[in-house]
């Protein structure tokens, strides 16, 4: 600046020095100096907030767990059983949040699941922490249901003795339990041990007319169902895969990839009672096929639903116990489709996180930038050169001691002094380059006017500076 036409404001100069008596670079060039307090106050907050910071620390682990860690029971009969919804009505074909059954294929909404799981109902009190994440591997008894489609044509009559009978869908004209716009009347009912059947056909007047859910014979004449389905209940040994999320390892998504079965048994479930029977199940099946949208599927699953856990609650002694499996009750399992055959069960793949303090890879990141940014400043000082001026006390010296009494003749004692704020748009410093050549070399000389408030005087660099 001070090679322009106007010169180096002497004031703004001193006031941006690092002795200067300033506050904060109003006075002086405030960039440069924002810059450089910048740097330093980045480095001085690095250096301190790194030991406070928050930092998460993850780590892969293949985790061991004992059987007291990882309950299992079955679920609860009961719609709402201590606050929390029962997988009884929570559960859903294709649901992803299941926690007590597995619905395999499920190919349409217009008919029951090839295959429902029952497995145990999964807690783990203080085993994993919120940010833990991965899955819970168990091996445990289950009980499954295979659908059976039977062969042959089947009707209803409005006299159902020995069903249970409901209407589905009775306003919803896109039933997906009958085409067209009619509802359905649903039977259901457990055959035997072991056994239960599910048909359905669309409603008709005269059982409309005369009352379809009561048993009396008002219309004798039979109509083909739509659909009936048979499932046929039994044990299984199974792996079953849960996601462990925000500190709950209950839930799993509801395809194959929760369930792998190690082990099956050829003979039907035992039973308390020996037609299977069991008490409560129907409102709780009510509720979920008499609701608008519901479809077969659903309905389906929810008689299924409540008869397994029906059968499972009132199981006799003399039935596998639900659970953890010991030993191998049903026979030899197929190793092969375990997820690791080597790790004793339960066991848990996944991450293991952490909230600690002490944030050391931030902080190195940050002194490697300030680092950085302070190597470009000196190879741009390097780049170039020695500065025009020398330092501000040399020349601040050099100017009050001119023999002229400029400086002081105007009252800028602070030019003087150094310890006050010096006044701007006051006093000048422009430099000439001037070249003269002494012996073949070519020297530059530089010619110094001082300019105070619009009164230049010229004098050489030796005079200017010590």
């Amino acid at each position: 600046m001070a090679l322009s036409l106007h010169g180096l404001d002497y004031g703004r100069y001193q006031n941006s020095q690092p002795r200067a008596p300033v506050l904060y670079g109003w006075h002086g060039f405030r960039w440069m100096i924002t810059c450089r307090y910048f740097l330093v106050a980045l480095g001085v907050i690095a250096t301190i907030a790194y030991k406070f910071a928050i930092v998460q620390v993850s780590v892969a682990v293949v985790e061991p767990l004992t059987l007291s860690q990882v309950k299992l029971s079955v679920p609860s009969p009961n719609g709402i059983d201590n606050g929390t919804t029962s997988p009884l009505l929570s559960d859903s074909p294709s649901g992803r949040e299941n926690r007590g059954f597995v619905h395999l294929g499920v190919t349409s909404v217009r008919t029951g699941p090839d295959q429902i799981i029952m497995v145990g109902l999964a807690t783990c009190d203080d085993v994993f922490r919120t940010l833990d994440s991965g899955t819970l591997v168990t091996r445990e008894l289950v009980m499954v249901a295979d659908r059976v489609d039977p062969e042959g044509d089947y009707f209803m009559k409005s006299d159902h003795t020995g069903w249970q009978r409901d209407r589905a869908a009775s306003e919803n004209k896109d039933s997906e339990w009958v085409p067209g716009d009619v509802g359905a009347i649903v039977d259901f009912a457990i055959q035997d041990a072991g056994s239960i059947a599910i048909p359905w056909a669309p409603i008709f007047s005269a059982w409309d007319e005369c009352g379809s859910f009561t048993s009396k014979d008002c219309d004798p004449t039979p109509h083909k169902v739509i659909s009936r389905l048979n499932y046929s209940m039994t044990y299984a040994i199974a792996e079953v895969r849960r996601t462990v999320a925000v500190g709950s390892c209950s839930i799993f998504s509801d395809d194959s990839k929760a369930i792998e079965l190690l082990a099956t048994s050829p003979q039907k479930i035992q039973t308390e009672n020996s037609d299977g029977s069991i008490s409560l199940y129907r409102n709780w099946v009510d509720a979920i096929i008499y609701k608008q949208d519901s479809t077969p599927s659903e309905g389906v699953s929810a008689f299924v639903r409540a008869v397994m856990i029906g059968w499972a609650v009132q199981s006799p002694d003399s039935a596998p116990e639900f659970g953890h499996a010991a030993g191998q009750p049903l026979g030899r399992e197929d190793s092969g489709r375990r997820l690791n055959s080597e790790l004793p069960y339960p066991y848990f793949i996944g991450v293991r996180a952490n909230l600690s303090s002490g944030g050391y890879i931030g902080v190195a990141v940050v002194f490697i930038i300030i680092a950085c940014l302070s190597l470009l400043v000196l190879g741009w000082r390097l780049l170039k050169g020695a500065p025009r001026l020398t330092s501000w006390m040399a020349q601040h010296v050099s100017l009050n001691h001119r023999g002229d009494g400029a400086v002081l003749a105007n009252g800028q004692d602070g030019l003087a002094t150094g310890y006050d704020l010096a006044p701007v748009d006051t006093v000048f410093v422009k430099l000439e380059p001037k070249e003269v050549l002494h012996d073949a070399h070519v020297e530059k000389q530089q010619i110094f006017h001082i300019m105070i408030a619009g009164h230049a005087r010229q004098t050489s660099p030796q005079e200017a500076v010590l």
